[in-house]
């Protein structure tokens, strides 16, 4: 992922490689582990070949880094704080080519039962799902 000219945003990332995040003039980010979980998400990672284990969400390469005394470009959200809205579960109901919503909820623990995640959180734990 690179971003350029963005301010004031979270991004839950998924880095299979080291210093695949880039950013670029932007200002007041937080980054913190791919955490989100959908149905269908397991098989996508599995057609890529991505391993949910191995995540470099921490490892961000910054192109324009503050300039000395600046409040730094970037943070990255500790694992603790992480924990409270650990899993951002999605619900898609597609309408047509186009259209649909999604519906996100987001807690420490899995609510969803068609949700799956196969990244681990930033912490170590699995995405456990709903019985």
């Amino acid at each position: 992922i690179r971003v350029r000219d963005v301010t004031s945003s979270e991004l839950r990332i998924y880095a299979p490689t080291h210093e695949c995040a880039v950013v670029e003039t932007s200002s007041a980010l937080s980054f913190r582990a791919w955490d989100v979980a959908y149905a269908g998400l397991a098989a996508q990672f599995s057609t890529t070949g991505w391993d949910g284990a191995v995540n470099h969400w921490d490892r961000v390469y910054d192109f324009s880094p503050a300039e000395p005394g600046a409040p730094p470009t970037f943070t990255l959200l500790p694992a603790e704080a992480q924990r409270l809205t650990r899993w951002s579960e999605l619900s898609v109901s597609p309408e047509g080519l186009s259209g649909g919503s999604v519906v996100e909820r987001c807690g420490p623990e899995a609510a969803t039962p068609e949700c799956e995640c196969p990244v681990l959180a930033a912490d170590g734990t699995q995405y456990d799902g709903v019985p």
